[in-house]
């Protein structure tokens, strides 16, 4: 299943439900950390045990 794929069957389930995504929120088809904000120029650097580091510039 792809990501969008993914996406359109929660709101679909949601939607079975009688409820649905809010406007505002997240949603990620799969993640590895917690999430956090960044903002333009914010460096953030991280260390996955097993695959290496990886350092992003906004």
């Amino acid at each position: 299943m792809s990501g969008s794929q993914a996406i359109a069957w929660l709101a679909n389930h949601l939607n079975g439900h009688g409820v649905g995504p809010q406007e505002g929120g997240t949603v990620t088809t799969g993640v590895i950390t917690v999430l956090f904000s960044a903002g333009l120029g914010d460096d953030i650097a991280v260390r996955f045990e097993h695959l290496g580091d990886v350092t992003v510039t906004f």
